[in-house]
């Protein structure tokens, strides 16, 4: 493995997940989860303009397990209920984007970079102890004045399920609990 390639491949996706992220801080929520999508799969950031702004409404995070693209439909129904997704915090939201490199370490070592950026810096429910991802949250609740939490969690997920009190103890915030089924099986319960 050639450093100075790795190098350059780690700087080269760091760029393109700042722009990224600042692309889907314009759009609705939908549209970034579409570009999130895009950039999984293939690597690759389309900035378009689509007409999809951020909503209005109540503005909410979203957290838990991966969203499908048969998922994204639960965006519009969000809104229709007069929320808006101001943090999508879902494992393919922006929360599973691997953080910010830190330039010194990955021009001195690549692969220590690569590390740090995705298996140290992606907060999740898994990690014990979980207090990175609720000073992540803790972090955009402040930033975007989040008002409530709604945690989508698969059935299966204990892991995520259990955060419902303790979103609510540490973040003193509403916290509403939606059992995710397959293929949007969720949006009758949501």
């Amino acid at each position: 493995l050639d450093p100075a390639a790795l190098f350059a491949a780690v700087l080269e996706h760091a760029a393109r997940r700042q722009t990224l992220r600042r692309h889907c801080r314009t759009v609705g929520g939908r549209a970034a989860a579409e570009a999130r999508a895009l950039y999984a799969e293939t690597g690759t950031v389309a900035v378009t303009r689509t007409g999809d702004q951020p909503g209005s409404g109540l503005p909410v995070a979203l957290l838990g397990g991966p969203l499908s693209r048969a998922d994204f439909v639960w965006y519009a129904t969000a809104e229709a209920a007069g929320l808006c997704v101001a943090l999508d915090g879902s494992e393919t939201g922006e929360r599973g984007l691997a953080r910010d490199l830190d330039n010194d370490c990955a021009a001195a070592d690549p692969l220590e970079a690569l590390v740090r950026a995705y298996f140290l810096g992606i907060p999740d429910a898994f990690r014990r102890p979980d207090d990175a991802l609720h000073e992540w949250l803790a972090q955009r609740i402040t930033e975007r004045g989040l008002r409530a939490v709604v945690l989508r969690h698969d059935p299966w997920c204990d892991l995520w399920r259990a955060q419902a009190p303790r979103l609510r103890q540490r973040h003193q915030l509403p916290v509403l609990a939606v059992d995710a089924g397959e293929d949007g099986g969720d949006l009758g319960r949501l």
